[in-house]
């Protein structure tokens, strides 16, 4: 297959509030040609652990926790993808150069994770952020489209954003892949409590796979640096 109609599916979501002391925006792309992989995966943990619900971080119980541990486990060691999370802590935030909007400093930093995540890539992008309600002066999609395009073009990369369209995450098993990683990450930075996310925690981050494919980029403004 050439380059040029090779495609690629990302997917994201934020975890955190602004004013929370870190806050996260995460992403994974998966090429297409390894989502049939990814389906088989996904086949096979849900029938060794007769498990059929969504792969959700922050539900989590024994049963959940095997499933999640093996779906991680196989995907990190057999399939090909990648993820990224940014992590912004508050004190570094100066939210007057976002008109202290929220919702302008969550497009700006989710443009930067996902813009990272793809620049060495040929093709076209197609982008799965998680389905949620926003504002209606939040231009969001129509942001990403835009400005990931225009840094495209700007950068003379080899990627082409085709698609930005929100999916439910109960439906879509990449953004509940991203979900589970980007709650790996949170718990690494902000420990919750609970038994089986400590374990899952510890179990996951401990594989050398894991900071293969994914990476966490600690975000500092420039006078910091």
């Amino acid at each position: 297959m050439s380059d040029k109609i090779r495609r690629y599916f990302v997917f994201q979501d934020e975890s955190g509030e602004i004013n929370d002391k870190y806050f996260f925006s995460g992403a994974t792309v998966i090429p297409e040609l390894e989502m049939i992989n990814f389906q088989s995966i996904v086949n096979e943990v849900r029938a060794e652990n007769n498990f059929y619900d969504e792969f959700h971080f922050q539900k989590i119980s024994k049963k959940r926790y095997e499933a999640y541990k093996e779906l991680l486990t196989k995907c990190l060691e057999e399939l090909h993808f990648f993820h990224k999370t940014i992590v912004i802590a508050r004190n570094d935030l100066d939210m007057k150069y976002f008109g202290n909007q929220d919702y302008l400093a969550y497009n700006y930093f989710t443009r930067q994770v996902i813009y990272n995540l793809i620049k060495q890539l040929s093709g076209s992008i197609y982008i799965y952020p998680d389905e949620r309600n926003r504002i209606k002066k939040d231009n969001f999609l129509d942001y990403l489209f835009t400005q990931l395009n225009l840094d495209s073009y700007y950068n003379d990369l080899n990627y082409h954003v085709s698609l930005v369209e929100p999916r439910s995450s109960k439906e879509n098993v990449g953004l509940q892949l991203n979900d589970l990683l980007l709650g790996i990450i949170r718990q690494i930075y902000l420990p919750a409590p609970g038994k089986y996310k400590i374990l899952l925690k510890n179990e996951i981050s401990c594989l050398s796979s894991f900071w293969i494919k994914c990476n966490i980029w600690k975000w500092q403004p420039k006078n910091k640096r």
